[in-house]
């Protein structure tokens, strides 16, 4: 009745759709629906947060649109003949919206993106060729793994479930075994050196196959058709015979992971940094070790220039693992913010535009305080006043963002004195300090009468 009253009735199909359960669903995940559908998202914007009113309007979208009618579309092939060569472009026209007029997919990949249509043409017109233009294509690799396909190749092989599709992306990038860098999933040393032994060791352990089988045998457990008991029997016969092999075999071996080589050029040797990995993470050193010790933080370039001297912007993070942004050149400058340094220019001053640090889609603004677009700090959409630090210039650039966070510290309490005149500190000495002499005074006696008991 909602799709017939809004939309009318050539958007709803004449009898509700039904849908086949996937193999390996969990309905606690993918049954989430709205409780009312008359409570649509613009209804009740007002009283939600930004992102309650997104994830609320993506669950009524679909929800609604998985009850309408199809999208219809003519399909256009032009083919056009020049100097004894064929040349096809293919399209399609929507004709009738369907169920695209209330949701539509989003495309992970900008190569997904449509391109403009095609003209009307009538079959009988001619077509001039107004230049020739040669291009050799070679077999491109294929695409590297954003987190959307790399879920949806987990989703196609059996491995995992949806309630662990999440922490599988997050624990690979935590332990650095790959690095985002354009939406896109790269493999790190450390990855490709842990793949390596996986392989080499536990070859059938990391198979997809075992993965996909074992969460069927799981499955069959949680069903009651086999005993856990036997499948962890089975499981751990083969690996523990496995793990004693490798721990043999790698037995006072040491693993190095290769060093990624940069461009950046060690002041003291004139040597190429090259990255490593520590503790706290990765780093620049010096591949001279130990002749030469030199190391440096691994900061990331930024988009967009220093609003006061016109340098780079780099990426660096406070002892404490706060973000922030700072000028190249460190000290010389000075300059340090918390918001993001764009690549638009301010169409008032032309300085750099800066964004609010955090997800999603932010408009960005400008820091300029003699700009007319000038957008103040409690305009920024932060829920709390950030320091300011715009404008402190300090000696050390890694000082820049602990000088910030301490301006947020409240100053130290002053001591309490009493009516004595003595600091609450030294009161409180001097009061210990009497009881423990009045205990000492009471323990001779204490012993004596002990003595004199046991004598008896």
């Amino acid at each position: 009745d909602f799709i017939t009253d809004r939309y009318g009735p050539a958007y709803y199909p004449g009898q509700p759709r039904h849908f086949r359960k996937k193999e390996g669903a969990q309905d606690a995940h993918e049954a989430i629906r709205p409780s009312n559908v008359r409570l649509d998202p613009e209804s009740i914007q007002a009283d939600l947060t930004r992102e309650q009113y997104r994830l609320y309007k993506l669950i009524w979208s679909r929800f609604v649109a998985c009850q309408m009618s199809d999208a219809r579309y003519d399909a256009v092939q032009i083919d056009a003949r020049c100097a004894g060569h064929a040349f096809r472009a293919s399209d399609q026209i929507l004709k009738f919206s369907g169920f695209t007029a209330v949701y539509e997919e989003g495309r992970d990949d900008e190569a997904e993106e449509r391109s403009s249509s095609l003209p009307d043409l009538d079959g009988s017109e001619r077509l001039t060729a107004e230049k020739q233009e040669k291009a050799q294509h070679f077999t491109q690799p294929p695409a590297r793994y954003t987190e959307a396909t790399l879920v949806k190749a987990m989703e196609e092989r059996g491995v995992g479930r949806p309630s662990t599709y999440a922490s599988i992306v997050a624990t690979i990038q935590d332990r650095e075994y790959v690095i985002k860098k354009d939406k896109r999933l790269w493999p790190t040393p450390l990855g490709r050196v842990v793949t390596e032994l996986m392989i080499e060791r536990f070859r059938d352990i990391i198979d997809v196959e075992f993965t996909a089988n074992m969460e069927h045998q799981l499955d069959e457990v949680e069903a009651g058709k086999v005993g856990w008991k036997t499948v962890l029997r089975d499981f751990y016969q083969d690996f523990h015979r496995e793990m004693e092999d490798a721990e043999k075999a790698l037995d006072g071996v040491r693993i190095k992971v290769p060093d990624e080589e940069t461009d950046e050029v060690c002041e003291l040797c004139g040597r190429k940094m090259v990255i490593k990995s520590g503790r706290f993470g990765r780093f620049l050193a010096c591949p001279g070790f130990p002749e030469c010790k030199n190391t440096k933080p691994l900061v990331e370039r930024m988009p967009g220039r220093c609003p006061r001297c016109g340098s780079g912007m780099l990426k660096r993070k406070s002892k404490k693992g706060y973000v922030y942004y700072a000028c190249e050149r460190g000290a010389e400058c000075g300059f340090m913010t918390w918001d993001v340094p764009t690549a638009q220019d301010c169409p008032s001053c032309g300085q750099t535009m800066f964004k609010k640090s955090g997800r999603g889609q932010m408009k960005p603004f400008c820091i300029n305080e003699k700009c007319p677009d000038f957008l103040p700090e409690d305009k920024r959409g932060y829920k709390r006043r950030m320091p300011k630090a715009t404008t402190d210039t300090v000696e050390n650039a890694e000082e820049i963002a602990p000088a910030a966070e301490e301006a947020e510290k409240k100053p130290a309490k002053t001591a309490k004195t009493t009516k004595t005149g003595k600091t609450a500190k030294a009161a409180k000495a001097a009061k210990t300090a009497k009881t423990t002499k009045k205990a000492a005074e009471k323990k001779p006696a204490a012993r004596k009468k002990t003595k004199t008991e046991s004598e008896a």
